[in-house]
């Protein structure tokens, strides 16, 4: 079952590096988001042309996203994105450490909410991943997180 940690680590990682990507590429965009589906990149990442989509196949591809924060700029969506991609990069680190040391299921420092969700099940690197998908993290790292956690679920039976 060791391994199936390492698998859930390698996956989670992966998530969080794919939707720290998106979010550097919305820091360096100007303006707000037009509607849930955004573009983490603006343009293709030479600068020249448009994203591929329908009606251009030809385009570059601009990192697809989804963000339910359309009244804020996209600077602080991607600042957002960073933020959450980190905490997601750290609670996979955290809930691997635990589970390769056999740390207990239940931890006893959590807040009252917190403290019912056990580490080693994974189910922080779940609500990460689907707070990385409705922030701006894209489409591909929670899925990614996803499989981290079923990963981590298996590994932990």
């Amino acid at each position: 079952m060791k391994a199936l940690f390492a698998v859930s680590l390698i996956f989670g990682i992966l998530a969080a590096i794919l939707s720290g990507v998106h979010g550097f590429g919305e820091v360096m965009q100007d303006g707000s988001p037009d509607g849930i589906m955004i573009n983490a990149w603006g343009a293709p990442i030479s600068g020249e042309g448009t994203c591929m989509d329908a009606n251009n196949p030809d385009g570059g591809m601009c990192f697809p996203a989804m963000t339910i924060l359309t009244f804020l700029p996209f600077s602080i969506v991607g600042i957002l994105t960073i933020i959450f991609s980190i905490m997601l990069l750290v609670s996979t680190v955290q809930t691997y450490r635990e589970g390769e040391n056999n740390g207990p299921d239940v931890p006893n420092s959590a807040p009252p909410p917190l403290n019912k969700i056990p580490y080693k099940r994974g189910q922080h690197i779940l609500i990460g991943s689907i707070l990385i998908l409705l922030i701006g993290g894209g489409f591909l790292a929670p899925i990614l997180g996803i499989i981290s956690t079923l990963a981590r679920f298996i590994g932990s039976k």
